[in-house]
């Protein structure tokens, strides 16, 4: 009977323990899952997957580390893996705003854009007040050349998030395609404001500026964009300074 009781006791001590190392292992996967955000944020990209990856590994229904990995891929270029991941996070989490914003992304470049404007307007539905969705779905609504409809939803995403250069620099373009380059360069100016580095801003500036008569505006501009490293500004140049 006594042995009988030391079993019992040492069947209990052992699930005590499971149950520790279990929750340890979703603390250090959550651990890993919040440095991959910030190698993210610094754009460290494959830093990021490799920590992403270990919290899965840890805990793979961390939807959340799918969801970031899947970014990064985008980011890298790997836009089929990128969906992958975003995809596996929406089903652990069906209401994953972020994912659905985030897998949209993808499918944009890969030029998947119906594909991109269902999962954008998910992402909208399921949290209204995500910016990035709107900007996102204006972006491709400006591929299809839905100028109008490209601009409601950037001045959407404007609304919400005043602080985002890109909803400018994206509403700027739309409005530079429908001749509008007055006010085109009006959004290239406060994405720029917003975003002193923000090469592409400066591009569309200048060439918004040279359809305005602005010749030296316009060179500064790309002057400043090919500084940047935007590679299309040099060419840009030498066709206005031949005219």
């Amino acid at each position: 009977m006594k042995r009988y009781l030391i079993f019992m006791g040492l069947l209990l001590l052992f699930g005590l323990s499971s149950e520790v190392m279990s929750a340890n292992m979703i603390s250090n996967a959550e651990t890993l899952c919040k440095q991959g955000e910030d190698k993210l944020y610094l754009q460290d990209y494959k830093g990021a997957i490799k920590d992403f990856t270990k919290a899965i590994q840890l805990n793979p229904k961390l939807a959340a580390a799918y969801c970031d990995r899947g970014l990064a891929k985008c980011y890298l270029g790997d836009f089929s893996g990128a969906i992958k991941d975003t995809t596996r996070a929406i089903q652990l989490n069906p209401k994953y705003a972020i994912a659905f914003n985030n897998r949209g992304l993808a499918k944009a470049n890969l030029k998947n854009y119906s594909g991109a404007i269902k999962d954008y307007s998910i992402a909208i539905q399921i949290n209204p007040q995500l910016a990035a969705a709107y900007d996102g779905r204006g972006y491709v609504k400006l591929c299809l050349h839905d100028y109008k409809g490209a601009i409601k939803d950037h001045t959407k995403a404007i609304q919400l998030e005043p602080q985002l250069a890109t909803a400018y620099n994206n509403r700027g373009l739309a409005r530079f395609y429908l001749q509008d380059y007055a006010e085109a360069v009006k959004d290239y100016s406060k994405a720029i404001q917003l975003n002193s580095s923000f090469a592409t801003a400066f591009y569309n500036r200048g060439i918004s500026k040279s359809y305005l008569g602005n010749k030296t505006g316009a060179l500064e501009d790309l002057n400043k964009a090919k500084n940047l490293g935007c590679l299309p500004a040099l060419e840009a140049i030498k066709l206005i300074q031949s005219k």
